[in-house]
Order: structure tokens, then C-alpha cells, then sequence
């Protein structure tokens, strides 16, 4: 006679502090007691009560021991049915897997004494597509099926398949129960030894987390607020043009794009994906703003708008060369022409650009005060960001807004190949590439004068938070997400 078995468990977990259990919920009941003293006076009192709710999970399984009695000259195929039930009060639900001890789905002859050495297994049914019917079932071997799955339906079969260790059997998002229904079943002939055949199943149930572990989705629907603490890099996709770009949580707590812009010339800007003015849904008939075509002629006027898009994105060695790497705009361009209208006196700042909808252009100056006055540049994103890479203990730069220390401590830790990943990618004039691998320009949203806009450079023995470079020049673009320090 063969008996299959499997441990079983029955448990409620109440808290689990790993992934957040903990959950209050608290209401406020006025109770008056009042005692009548004299027609004209009365009085109240309160009491405040509360009722505290923990989160927890409740997993549901037989309580006896699964067993398949097996005699190859009468009865060669046997099977049990069995209910799992699991439910959670977690807002974010559940996780249910089944696996083996060590993923090994072989189930091992146990040794019926000390003297007694046959070594044996009943191993899972081989792969089959449609699975096995009663029929059909593969001799000396062993299978399960799920016949009911309130929560995953796709796993419901009325066929036999092999046991795979480490599925996620039932799963919710949200609050409530879910039941699954399963069989184990096995089939001998007298090939197989006698005695006992034994595994464990094991059933693990955990709360889904409160906060997202991975980043994904666009860059116009980014909410770090719904991130876990510990996810600190991603890659997101621009929803205009489904580009990809990595993005990170830096030294200054802000989220920036790890990457270059790499919007393309023609694309037409709409509000509701664009950094740009309400009132241009991609549902309605205009534009708020529309890129020129891209061409490496033009950055040769500082009230002109050019972009040029190179054809490199994935290798920043690239960017030594012409054509250069990524994207390059004119300020005007960055600005999505906004920058126009921007004030021409030290530190104005140009209302939109062409970062995705939630992101903007970094700025170099406190709002609407120039970079030399009450050391406007120390109110800039960019400054903040710096100093943050200059390293330990170190808060401001050496010589105001720029620090010539040689080597540079933000080349080496903000530079290329860092997590910041700023590139030295050089820019574009009157047609011409310069400075390509050794020197990176950025530019911000803010202005210096009418022909003059403020941006971050670096490079190996220096780096300047507020320079000021011509409007006309062919800068690439970062992009820092709205709500970041300004």
C-alpha cells in the first residue's frame, strides 16, 4: 500500500509589520449624560471611544492530513479534493504561493526503519499541453489540478498537470476572500516500491505592500508618493512620443531625469502632456506650441528657435563627437517659446518648456531675483543639486555660484556614469558642434537678459551652477519634476 500525503498548516496572521499591517481606524461618539438638578440648570460630559482594527490574513486549509491509498492489484489511480480559503482586511489585499520544500517536486519514500534502504521518488507528471485526463494520467508519477479559483480563473482546469512549485495560486488587490478548490492525485503499477511517499506543501500568504516596490508607467503620470522609500530608480515613458527614460530620487531629494531630452522637432506640444499653458487638450483643434524641424543650420539668433535630434541615445561616448548625443534646443525652444515673453531682467523665469506635463526646466536663480543679487543663485535648482554632489560636509561652492576645485567633485560623482548621469555632451552654434566629451551645458529656465539665459556647465575642473550663455546656443535638456524645490 502507498500512502500520499502533506503536512498541512491552519493559521491566522493578525500583523505583520514587514509590509504594513498596521491599521487604525478610529471613530469619535459623543455620549451627553445629563441629571436634571433644578429646572434651570443641566450638565454634560463626553467621552471620547475608539475602536483600533488591525490588518491582518486568514489562510483556511484541511486540518487533517492529505493521503492517497494506493494498492497496484486493486486500486493503481487515487486523488483528494481539498478547499484553500484566504481573505484579508489589508486594503491592498493578498499574495497566496504554493511550493515544495526547496522548489523539488520529486515526493520521497520515506525509510520505514533503520535497516530498511530503498531509495525512491514519485515524480511530478511531465509537461503536456491540455494536461491528462483520469485516463491518461502518466504512470508512478503524481499531479494536481485546480477546479475552482475565485481570484485566478486562469489556473482552472479540469486536467491533470505537473506540480510546479512557487506559483502564485490565489492573489487580490483590494480587501474580501477568495476559495480555491484543489486535487492531488497519483498513479502506481508494481514498479513502484512499496511504503510511504511524503512531502510538504507550502502555503505562504503575505499582504501586498502599501507602497509601489518598482517604477513604471509615464512620466506624466508619476506620483513618487506612492513609491516604498527604498525605490529610488526607475525608467518611465514620455506619452507623447513613448520614449523611455531612466529618472532617480538625487542627492537633494528631488526626482530628475537621468537622461538627455530627446523630443523631436515637428512634435506639437498639447497642455495635457506638455509643461505648457491649460487649455490645449490633444482632444482640440490647436496646439500650444510646435518644435521647428530639426536641423544642425540655425543657433545663430537669439530670438530664433532650433532643435537638432542626433540619432544616439544609448552610448554617452557618443556625445565626443559630431553629431553630438541626444537632443540640442535653443533656449527658445526649451522654453516652448514661452521664454519670449519672459522677462528680459536678471532672473526672470520662462513659464513652461518642453518637458512632459509634471516635470519642468530646472531653474539657476530664486524667482525673479538675478544671480549677483542677495546671491540669487543659491535659490536655483540647480546650485542645490550641486553642492549635494561636492562632497562630504560640503554646502556651498568656492567661488559663489561656480567652484573651481581640480579635479571637480560633481564631474566625478554626478558625471557621466554616475546615477545622475550628466553628460559632458557639449553644444551646437551657428551650425558647428564644439566641446563635445568635455564639457556638459544644460540649460534652465531661467532668464539673464533678452539675449542671455542662465544654465549649468561642467566639466573636469569645474562646474558652474548659473553661467550664462547666448539664447541662440543648441543646449541639451534635463528635466526636474514639478514640485521640487525652486
Amino acid at each position: 500500500m502507498v500512502k500520499l500525503f502533506g503536512k498541512n498548516q491552519q493559521k491566522l496572521i493578525r500583523q505583520n509589520s514587514l509590509v504594513g499591517l498596521a491599521l487604525l481606524a478610529s471613530t469619535g461618539l459623543m455620549l451627553s449624560i445629563g441629571a436634571s438638578v433644578h429646572a434651570e440648570a443641566s450638565e454634560t460630559a463626553t467621552v471620547n471611544y475608539s475602536v483600533s482594527v488591525r490588518s491582518s490574513l486568514s489562510l483556511t486549509l484541511p486540518t487533517d492530513p492529505i493521503q492517497l491509498n494506493l494498492n497496484p492489484s486493486s486500486k493503481t489511480f487515487d486523488s483528494s479534493t481539498f478547499n484553500v480559503t484566504a481573505g484579508t482586511n489589508h486594503e491592498t489585499g493578498y499574495t497566496l504561493t504554493l511550493s515544495t520544500p526547496n522548489d523539488i517536486t520529486d515526493i520521497p519514500r520515506v525509510a520505514a526503519s533503520q535497516d530498511d534502504n530503498i531509495n525512491a521518488v514519485i515524480s511530478t507528471l511531465p509537461a503536456k499541453t491540455g494536461g491528462y485526463t483520469d485516463n491518461e494520467f502518466t504512470v508512478n508519477k503524481w499531479g494536481y489540478k485546480i477546479t475552482a479559483n475565485t481570484s485566478k480563473p486562469s489556473l482552472v482546469s479540469q486536467n491533470w498537470v505537473p506540480f510546479e512549485s512557487g506559483i502564485t495560486l490565489m492573489e487580490s488587490s483590494a480587501a474580501g476572500g477568495d476559495t480555491a478548490t484543489i486535487s492531488l492525485g497519483a498513479k502506481i503499477n508494481y514498479d513502484q516500491p512499496y511504503g510511504t511517499y511524503s512531502t510538504t506543501l507550502n502555503f505562504a500568504m503575505v499582504a501586498n505592500p502599501t507602497c509601489a516596490t518598482t517604477i513604471s508607467g509615464t512620466m506624466q503620470d508619476f506620483n513618487p508618493a506612492t513609491l516604498c522609500s527604498d525605490v529610488t530608480t526607475g525608467t518611465l515613458t514620455d506619452a507623447r512620443d513613448t520614449k523611455s527614460y531612466t529618472v532617480a530620487k538625487l542627492a537633494d531629494g528631488n526626482w530628475w531625469m537621468t537622461q538627455n531630452l530627446d523630443l523631436a522637432g515637428n512634435t506639437q506640444l498639447y497642455s495635457d502632456t506638455s509643461d505648457v499653458a491649460d487649455g490645449y487638450p490633444s482632444s482640440g483643434s490647436s496646439y500650444y506650441y510646435k518644435l521647428p524641424a530639426s536641423s544642425t543650420s540655425g543657433f545663430n539668433s537669439d530670438t530664433g528657435q532650433f532643435v537638432y535630434n542626433t540619432t544616439n541615445r544609448s552610448d554617452p561616448s557618443y556625445c565626443s563627437s559630431s553629431p553630438g548625443c541626444y537632443s540640442y534646443y535653443s533656449w527658445l525652444a526649451a522654453t516652448a517659446g514661452s521664454g519670449s515673453s519672459a522677462s528680459p531682467d536678471d532672473g526672470g523665469r520662462a513659464a513652461y518648456s518642453i518637458c512632459p506635463k509634471g516635470w519642468k526646466l530646472p531653474s539657476a536663480t530664486t524667482d525673479g531675483v538675478g544671480r549677483d543679487t542677495n546671491n540669487g543663485y543659491t535659490g536655483g535648482d540647480f546650485y542645490k543639486m550641486i553642492t549635494k554632489y561636492m562632497g562630504a560636509g560640503v554646502t556651498t561652492l568656492n567661488q559663489g555660484y561656480y567652484d573651481n576645485t581640480n579635479p571637480n567633485p560633481f564631474n566625478t560623482n554626478a558625471g557621466p556614469g554616475t546615477t545622475p548621469n550628466f553628460l559632458l555632451a557639449g553644444y551646437y552654434s551657428s551650425g558647428s558642434f564644439y566641446n563635445g566629451g568635455s564639457i556638459g551645458y544644460y540649460w534652465s529656465s531661467s532668464s539673464r537678459s533678452s539675449t542671455r539665459a542662465y544654465n549649468l556647465d561642467f566639466y573636469s575642473s569645474d562646474v558652474n551652477s548659473a553661467n550664462n550663455s547666448r539664447r541662440r546656443y543648441g543646449f541639451p535638456v534635463r528635466c526636474l519634476l514639478s514640485g521640487s524645490s525652486s
